[in-house]
């Protein structure tokens, strides 16, 4: 597989031009009107600052839409659906940003993220539940997913095959990581042998990249260069004088250490995920625990560290090519 060009540096979006009229009257032509030209590096947004866009240049995007603390009184409370926010999830997000930019010398991801609390809106379910008939969410809802569509047209047009994480935070008693590839946990259940059928790849949220790769579904759903598997083996160490090294590692399902989550509760991916996991996109939910990887500076700033060195090892060893 050949990235269609190595990175981008600006993406430059047409600009349309309506010329003067013929005949011997002067004609006044229409104001030029140029569609906003993406930098990568640059932060972007909707006029009321409820979404900003990082916007990247390399074949990996960034979500999060549950993390928000804005809670305008133009927008009412939601008076159904799931309200909790996903405490430090932008945190993990930026994190990933940081340590992505240091690693590749000066590359970025894209990152979307929903600065509206969830109580306001929910930009990962469909719009009706997400906005709930209110005009101001409804226009932060469409802000947040052409981002998110600017985003995949732009690793699309530049490169062959595209990784998308949707950052979460669960509340479940077990301290893991839980990945979501659209399989449930009696998909999750089945052996390599049942689980390698073509219907179980074609089914989940990273069926291109599977199509790519060498290896067996099993392999790079949950194998040892799995997103899991390699998060599993990933470490963060800080060091202090005085009271020695603190050491993050973190566990995840499904990876080595746990192929399927069982009776245990498990998400398996929103609407995010199934909606976008579609052509040369593939996406994975990551639902972040709290305690040890989110509930801290040094926890968050250890997570995003583990999931930027993880995806990195997961995109060369299935599509053949580095993200940077």
């Amino acid at each position: 597989m050949a990235i269609k060009h190595l990175h981008i540096n600006i993406i430059l979006i047409s600009i349309f031009i309506i010329s003067c009229g013929g005949g011997d009257k002067a004609v006044t032509p229409d104001a030029i009107v140029p569609d906003v030209a993406y930098i990568p590096g640059q932060h972007y947004g909707d006029t009321l600052g409820y979404v900003d866009y990082l916007a990247g240049n390399t074949p990996v995007i960034i979500t999060v839409s549950h993390d928000g603390t804005l809670t305008p009184s133009s927008i009412p409370d939601r008076t159904y659906g799931v309200t909790t926010r996903d405490m430090n999830a932008q945190k993990v997000a930026e994190r990933f940003a940081y340590h992505f930019v240091q690693r590749s010398g000066g590359l970025f991801p894209h990152v979307i993220v929903s600065n509206l609390h969830r109580t306001k809106l929910d930009p990962n379910r469909e719009v009706v539940e997400a906005a709930q008939g209110n005009l101001g969410a409804v226009q932060a809802y469409n802000a947040y997913h052409k981002f998110i569509q600017t985003a995949i047209d732009t690793v699309e047009t530049y490169f062959n095959s595209g990784v998308l994480l949707d950052l979460h935070g669960h509340g479940h008693d077990i301290q893991r990581l839980e990945l979501g590839y659209l399989l449930d946990s009696n998909d999750l259940d089945l052996g390599n042998v049942q689980i390698n059928a073509p219907t179980y790849a074609e089914k989940s949220s990273i069926s291109q990249i599977t199509s790519l790769s060498p290896a067996t579904f099993s392999e790079v759903l949950r194998g040892p260069t799995s997103f899991g598997g390699l998060i599993v083996t990933k470490s963060y160490t800080y060091s202090s004088a005085g009271t020695g090294s603190d050491v993050y590692t973190f566990d995840a399902v499904p990876s080595t250490t746990s192929s399927s989550p069982g009776t245990d509760p498990y998400f398996t991916g929103g609407y995010t995920t199934s909606t976008y996991a579609v052509g040369e996109i593939n996406v994975i939910q990551i639902e972040a625990n709290y305690d040890r990887a989110r509930d801290t500076a040094r926890a968050y700033g250890a997570l995003g560290s583990a999931i930027e060195e993880a995806l990195f090892d997961f995109y060369r060893e299935h599509t053949g090519q580095p993200i940077y």
